[in-house]
Protein backbone atom coordinates (compact mmCIF):
# COMPACT_ATOMS: atom_id res chain seq x y z
CA UNK A 1 0.00 0.00 0.00
CA UNK A 2 3.23 2.55 0.43
CA UNK A 3 4.31 2.30 -3.15
CA UNK A 4 1.87 5.22 -4.00
CA UNK A 5 3.16 7.46 -1.50
CA UNK A 6 6.88 6.35 -1.95
CA UNK A 7 6.31 7.42 -5.53
CA UNK A 8 5.29 11.02 -4.55
CA UNK A 9 7.94 11.93 -2.46
CA UNK A 10 10.38 11.03 -5.29
CA UNK A 11 8.37 12.85 -7.14
CA UNK A 12 7.91 15.79 -4.89
CA UNK A 13 11.84 15.75 -5.06
CA UNK A 14 11.81 16.48 -9.19
CA UNK A 15 11.71 20.26 -8.52
CA UNK A 16 13.01 21.68 -11.80
CA UNK A 17 13.11 19.90 -15.40
CA UNK A 18 16.82 18.53 -14.60
CA UNK A 19 15.75 16.87 -11.40
CA UNK A 20 12.71 15.54 -13.17
CA UNK A 21 15.01 13.66 -15.82
CA UNK A 22 17.24 12.59 -12.77
CA UNK A 23 14.44 10.88 -10.79
CA UNK A 24 12.99 9.32 -14.11
CA UNK A 25 16.26 8.31 -15.11
CA UNK A 26 16.63 6.62 -11.33
CA UNK A 27 13.11 4.98 -11.40
CA UNK A 28 13.77 3.18 -15.05
CA UNK A 29 17.35 2.11 -13.82
CA UNK A 30 16.29 0.72 -10.02
CA UNK A 31 13.47 -1.23 -11.78
CA UNK A 32 10.57 0.75 -10.80
CA UNK A 33 9.67 1.96 -14.17
CA UNK A 34 10.86 0.74 -17.71
CA UNK A 35 10.05 2.90 -20.96
CA UNK A 36 9.91 1.28 -24.42
CA UNK A 37 11.51 4.43 -25.74
CA UNK A 38 14.91 5.31 -23.35
CA UNK A 39 15.85 8.18 -25.55
CA UNK A 40 12.53 9.90 -24.78
CA UNK A 41 12.13 9.91 -21.13
CA UNK A 42 9.83 12.50 -21.02
CA UNK A 43 7.85 10.25 -23.22
CA UNK A 44 5.43 8.82 -19.79
CA UNK A 45 2.82 7.65 -22.24
CA UNK A 46 4.74 4.51 -22.97
CA UNK A 47 5.96 4.35 -19.32
CA UNK A 48 4.86 0.98 -16.71
CA UNK A 49 5.58 0.87 -13.40
CA UNK A 50 7.43 -2.62 -12.76
CA UNK A 51 6.46 -5.22 -10.78
CA UNK A 52 8.65 -7.64 -8.19
CA UNK A 53 11.41 -8.74 -10.80
CA UNK A 54 14.58 -10.53 -9.80
CA UNK A 55 16.30 -9.01 -12.30
CA UNK A 56 15.80 -5.29 -11.93
CA UNK A 57 16.95 -4.82 -15.69
CA UNK A 58 14.42 -7.52 -17.13
CA UNK A 59 10.97 -6.25 -18.34
CA UNK A 60 8.96 -6.75 -15.12
CA UNK A 61 5.87 -5.45 -16.41
CA UNK A 62 2.69 -5.89 -14.19
CA UNK A 63 -0.02 -7.50 -16.26
CA UNK A 64 -3.26 -5.79 -16.68
CA UNK A 65 -4.73 -7.96 -14.69
CA UNK A 66 -3.01 -7.24 -11.69
CA UNK A 67 -2.94 -3.68 -11.93
CA UNK A 68 -5.66 -2.94 -9.80
CA UNK A 69 -3.70 -4.49 -7.04
CA UNK A 70 -1.15 -1.51 -7.27
CA UNK A 71 -4.11 0.86 -7.61
CA UNK A 72 -3.61 1.20 -11.08
CA UNK A 73 -6.61 1.27 -13.53
CA UNK A 74 -6.07 0.25 -17.79
CA UNK A 75 -8.19 2.49 -19.50
CA UNK A 76 -7.87 0.87 -22.85
CA UNK A 77 -9.40 -2.22 -21.17
CA UNK A 78 -12.73 0.30 -20.89
CA UNK A 79 -15.16 0.36 -23.29
CA UNK A 80 -15.97 4.50 -24.63
CA UNK A 81 -18.06 5.10 -27.44
CA UNK A 82 -17.14 6.32 -31.28
CA UNK A 83 -18.85 9.19 -30.39
CA UNK A 84 -17.56 10.14 -26.72
CA UNK A 85 -13.87 9.49 -27.94
CA UNK A 86 -14.28 11.89 -30.80
CA UNK A 87 -15.04 14.59 -28.87
CA UNK A 88 -13.12 14.05 -26.23
CA UNK A 89 -10.02 13.96 -29.10
CA UNK A 90 -12.01 17.16 -30.34
CA UNK A 91 -11.57 18.63 -26.94
CA UNK A 92 -7.87 17.67 -26.57
CA UNK A 93 -6.71 18.95 -29.45
CA UNK A 94 -8.62 22.96 -29.35
CA UNK A 95 -6.85 22.54 -25.87
CA UNK A 96 -3.45 22.12 -27.10
CA UNK A 97 -4.11 24.60 -30.01
CA UNK A 98 -5.03 27.10 -27.41
CA UNK A 99 -1.80 26.19 -25.34
CA UNK A 100 0.51 26.50 -28.01
CA UNK A 101 -1.10 30.20 -28.88
CA UNK A 102 1.56 32.84 -28.36
CA UNK A 103 -0.74 34.98 -26.69
CA UNK A 104 -0.84 32.26 -24.00
CA UNK A 105 2.60 31.60 -23.69
CA UNK A 106 4.22 32.78 -20.23
CA UNK A 107 6.30 36.05 -19.86
CA UNK A 108 9.86 35.13 -18.90
CA UNK A 109 11.78 37.49 -16.40
CA UNK A 110 15.66 38.24 -17.56
CA UNK A 111 16.57 35.33 -14.86
CA UNK A 112 14.38 33.03 -16.71
CA UNK A 113 11.32 32.66 -14.44
CA UNK A 114 7.55 33.19 -15.55
CA UNK A 115 6.28 35.70 -13.89
CA UNK A 116 2.95 36.32 -15.56
CA UNK A 117 1.26 33.12 -16.65
CA UNK A 118 -2.24 32.78 -18.77
CA UNK A 119 -3.96 29.43 -17.57
CA UNK A 120 -7.06 31.20 -16.90
CA UNK A 121 -7.65 32.88 -20.58
CA UNK A 122 -6.34 29.66 -22.13
CA UNK A 123 -8.90 27.44 -19.70
CA UNK A 124 -11.96 30.15 -20.71
CA UNK A 125 -10.70 29.87 -24.59
CA UNK A 126 -10.98 26.14 -24.56
CA UNK A 127 -14.60 25.97 -23.22
CA UNK A 128 -15.44 28.69 -25.02
CA UNK A 129 -14.22 27.37 -28.88
CA UNK A 130 -15.34 23.24 -27.23
CA UNK A 131 -19.10 24.63 -27.26
CA UNK A 132 -19.34 22.13 -24.06
CA UNK A 133 -20.46 24.56 -22.07
CA UNK A 134 -23.33 26.78 -22.00
CA UNK A 135 -22.65 30.17 -22.80
CA UNK A 136 -24.61 32.00 -19.50
CA UNK A 137 -23.05 28.95 -17.42
CA UNK A 138 -20.18 30.09 -19.21
CA UNK A 139 -20.72 33.56 -18.00
CA UNK A 140 -20.69 32.80 -14.37
CA UNK A 141 -17.89 30.74 -13.94
CA UNK A 142 -15.57 33.85 -15.91
CA UNK A 143 -17.33 36.25 -13.42
CA UNK A 144 -17.65 35.02 -9.81
CA UNK A 145 -16.00 36.35 -7.25
CA UNK A 146 -15.02 39.61 -6.19
CA UNK A 147 -13.98 42.47 -8.86
CA UNK A 148 -9.69 41.21 -7.75
CA UNK A 149 -10.47 37.56 -8.59
CA UNK A 150 -13.60 37.31 -10.88
CA UNK A 151 -12.32 35.78 -14.26
CA UNK A 152 -8.69 34.22 -12.86
CA UNK A 153 -8.00 30.73 -11.39
CA UNK A 154 -9.28 31.72 -7.92
CA UNK A 155 -12.31 33.21 -8.60
CA UNK A 156 -13.17 30.30 -11.21
CA UNK A 157 -11.85 27.57 -8.59
CA UNK A 158 -14.10 29.46 -6.19
CA UNK A 159 -17.38 28.89 -8.59
CA UNK A 160 -16.56 25.04 -8.88
CA UNK A 161 -16.22 24.67 -4.97
CA UNK A 162 -20.00 25.76 -4.65
CA UNK A 163 -21.88 24.74 -7.56
CA UNK A 164 -20.02 21.22 -8.44
CA UNK A 165 -19.30 18.06 -7.25
CA UNK A 166 -15.79 16.91 -6.35
CA UNK A 167 -14.45 14.03 -8.21
CA UNK A 168 -11.46 12.04 -7.61
CA UNK A 169 -8.97 12.04 -10.63
CA UNK A 170 -9.78 8.09 -12.32
CA UNK A 171 -13.40 9.91 -12.42
CA UNK A 172 -11.79 12.59 -13.67
CA UNK A 173 -9.56 10.74 -16.60
CA UNK A 174 -12.83 8.66 -16.82
CA UNK A 175 -15.21 11.14 -17.40
CA UNK A 176 -12.86 12.92 -20.07
CA UNK A 177 -11.71 9.83 -21.65
CA UNK A 178 -15.69 10.53 -22.69
CA UNK A 179 -15.05 14.05 -23.69
CA UNK A 180 -16.73 15.59 -20.72
CA UNK A 181 -15.27 18.70 -20.01
CA UNK A 182 -13.50 18.58 -16.34
CA UNK A 183 -11.58 21.14 -15.02
CA UNK A 184 -8.61 21.00 -12.47
CA UNK A 185 -8.48 24.04 -10.08
CA UNK A 186 -6.15 25.14 -7.49
CA UNK A 187 -7.26 27.23 -5.46
CA UNK A 188 -4.48 29.76 -3.43
CA UNK A 189 -5.35 30.25 0.54
CA UNK A 190 -4.09 33.67 -0.82
CA UNK A 191 -6.37 35.22 -2.96
CA UNK A 192 -3.45 37.98 -3.35
CA UNK A 193 -1.77 35.33 -5.00
CA UNK A 194 -2.24 33.72 -8.29
CA UNK A 195 -4.03 30.01 -8.45
CA UNK A 196 -4.07 27.65 -11.52
CA UNK A 197 -6.50 25.59 -13.73
CA UNK A 198 -6.30 23.09 -16.56
CA UNK A 199 -8.58 21.15 -18.09
CA UNK A 200 -8.14 17.22 -18.20
CA UNK A 201 -7.72 15.66 -21.29
CA UNK A 202 -7.91 11.94 -22.52
CA UNK A 203 -5.58 9.27 -21.67
CA UNK A 204 -6.74 5.67 -23.16
CA UNK A 205 -3.77 3.96 -21.36
CA UNK A 206 -3.03 3.30 -17.78
CA UNK A 207 -4.06 5.33 -14.84
CA UNK A 208 -1.42 5.77 -12.55
CA UNK A 209 -2.14 7.23 -8.91
CA UNK A 210 1.44 8.96 -8.79
CA UNK A 211 0.49 10.22 -11.70
CA UNK A 212 -2.72 11.35 -11.89
CA UNK A 213 -5.33 12.42 -15.33
CA UNK A 214 -3.79 13.95 -18.37
CA UNK A 215 -4.23 17.66 -18.09
CA UNK A 216 -3.70 20.05 -21.03
CA UNK A 217 -2.44 23.64 -19.60
CA UNK A 218 -1.10 27.51 -19.91
CA UNK A 219 1.21 27.97 -16.83
CA UNK A 220 4.65 27.93 -16.32
CA UNK A 221 4.93 25.93 -18.82
CA UNK A 222 2.75 25.20 -21.75
CA UNK A 223 1.01 21.87 -23.21
CA UNK A 224 0.20 18.52 -21.78
CA UNK A 225 1.43 17.20 -18.50
CA UNK A 226 0.31 14.54 -15.64
CA UNK A 227 -1.38 16.40 -13.05
CA UNK A 228 1.17 15.84 -10.45
CA UNK A 229 3.72 16.59 -12.43
CA UNK A 230 5.85 19.56 -10.64
CA UNK A 231 5.30 22.24 -13.53
CA UNK A 232 1.85 21.65 -12.97
CA UNK A 233 0.11 20.80 -9.70
CA UNK A 234 2.41 18.15 -8.11
CA UNK A 235 3.92 20.40 -5.79
CA UNK A 236 3.28 19.86 -2.12
CA UNK A 237 1.81 22.88 -1.70
CA UNK A 238 -0.75 22.70 -4.17
CA UNK A 239 -2.32 19.44 -4.07
CA UNK A 240 -4.13 20.13 -0.85
CA UNK A 241 -5.91 23.40 -2.38
CA UNK A 242 -6.49 21.17 -6.18
CA UNK A 243 -9.92 19.80 -7.04
CA UNK A 244 -11.18 17.96 -10.00
CA UNK A 245 -14.55 18.88 -11.15
CA UNK A 246 -17.09 17.59 -13.86
CA UNK A 247 -18.50 20.64 -15.64
CA UNK A 248 -21.11 18.68 -16.33
CA UNK A 249 -23.79 18.16 -13.80
CA UNK A 250 -26.16 15.26 -15.88
CA UNK A 251 -22.21 13.40 -16.02
CA UNK A 252 -22.60 9.74 -14.00
CA UNK A 253 -20.11 10.77 -11.46
CA UNK A 254 -20.22 6.98 -10.24
CA UNK A 255 -19.18 5.94 -13.99
CA UNK A 256 -17.26 2.72 -12.48
CA UNK A 257 -20.02 1.12 -10.50
CA UNK A 258 -22.47 1.51 -13.14
CA UNK A 259 -20.15 0.06 -15.87
CA UNK A 260 -18.86 -2.47 -13.43
CA UNK A 261 -15.23 -1.60 -13.73
CA UNK A 262 -13.21 -1.66 -10.07
CA UNK A 263 -12.22 1.38 -8.94
CA UNK A 264 -8.88 1.87 -7.50
CA UNK A 265 -8.18 0.72 -3.55
CA UNK A 266 -7.14 3.47 -1.43
CA UNK A 267 -3.48 3.93 -0.55
CA UNK A 268 -1.53 5.87 1.87
CA UNK A 269 -0.74 8.59 -0.64
CA UNK A 270 -3.94 8.87 -1.95
CA UNK A 271 -5.84 12.08 -1.66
Amino acid sequence: KGIESGLLQILDLAANPENAALVQDMMIRSGLAHTVDPNDPENRDKWMWNGAVEDANRNGVIPQSELRKYGMVHLGGVRFSPASIEQARRLEEIALKVSAREDRQPEINENGEAVTTYCNFAFQDILTESNLIDASVLTKITTAGTDDIAGKANGMGGYFKGNYRTIDGLTAQYLANMGIPVALSYINPDNTQAGHIAVVTANYGTYIPALGPRITQAGVKNGQYWARDPQTFGGRSVRPYSSYYALDKTANLSPFKSRGVLPIPRTRGGR
